[in-house]
């Protein structure tokens, strides 16, 4: 695929102010629509490697409904490895992002795989954002990644889990773009960004594959459907984050909220494909069919 030619790139830094504690710079690299936000603005928080040209493809189509779109990612290796560090990129990066953006205004958000962590920014801070949309949210499943039958789940497992259905069987699926640069690039990208975290590798992957941060994605992800007219879209193709799993462990959440699990079903909707990038034909597909469902009870907020 062609990507769009009217794009813009820029380093946004933020600088996360923790009493008693000096802190880093946090960077985020945004891919943004031409022109000023002026309008809707949408904060498309992609998934772990999406490249320059998934961003460039998002924005794009966002432009094309009327809605001035800046894309990154949630960068995890920026601070350090403690977990209320890893929260802070989760919730207070996306809070960062659509004032910055947003400059007073509501901020509609999408989220790709691993970007759905975001939503635990959207959850504490609500009157920041306007709307919530979910593509392959990866974090749902992780309740229910590496589970063995009478042994349950270990770091090793989800880590195992994880590595096979990324790493192994999501590539052979994609096979047919083994020479298609953009879509290699995210591989690649998301090796680096791994190899970068040095020793602290294992300390950063198991607090997002952690059963405990799965719970209160999807316990976020079900107050959302509340609040900000949440969909979420799972296909119906991918090994990684298989749509039934999604359900569950959404059925779960709206239990332990006290919501009927038909409010779950209807908010959550099937695409065709496996787990794909917004840089190949089907991750651009699901994209658009996401921005594209209209539902009577959310049609307001979006």
């Amino acid at each position: 695929m062609n990507a769009p030619a009217h794009y813009v790139r820029e380093s946004v830094v933020w600088h996360p102010d923790v009493p008693g504690r000096i802190m880093p710079d946090v960077a985020f690299d945004c891919i943004m629509a031409g022109g000023d936000p002026n309008g809707d603005v949408t904060l498309l928080l992609m998934g772990f490697g999406e490249s320059e040209a998934s961003g460039a493809y998002g924005v794009d189509e966002l432009a094309k409904r009327g809605s001035w779109g800046v894309a990154t990612t949630l960068p995890f290796g920026a601070l350090s490895p403690e977990p209320a560090d890893l929260e802070r990129i989760a919730k207070e990066g996306p809070q960062f992002l659509a004032q910055y953006f947003g400059a007073g205004r509501k901020v509609k958000v999408v989220t790709n795989s691993l970007g759905t962590l975001g939503a635990l920014g959207v959850v504490e801070a609500p009157d920041d954002f306007s709307s919530v949309r979910m593509m392959d949210p990866f974090p749902l499943v992780a309740e229910h990644i590496g589970r063995l039958p009478l042994v349950g789940s270990t770091a090793l497992t989800r880590r195992i889990a994880v590595g096979v259905r990324l790493g192994i069987l999501t590539p052979l699926q994609l096979a047919r773009y083994a020479f298609d640069g953009d879509v290699k690039r995210v591989g690649s990208t998301a090796w680096h960004e791994v190899k970068g975290y040095g020793g602290d590798r294992n300390k950063r992957l198991d607090h997002g594959f952690h059963p405990e941060t799965g719970r209160r994605a999807a316990d976020s992800a079900v107050a959302l459907m509340a609040t900000h007219g949440l969909v979420a879209a799972c296909a119906d193709g991918d090994l990684l984050v298989r749509s039934h799993k999604v359900r569950k462990a959404l059925h779960d959440a709206a239990d332990r909220k006290g919501v009927d699990r038909s409010v779950v079903d209807e908010r959550l909707i099937t695409v065709r494909g496996p787990h794909a990038p917004l840089c190949s034909r089907e991750g651009l597909k699901q994209f658009t069919a996401l921005l594209d469902h209209q539902l009577p009870a959310v049609a307001e907020a979006l």
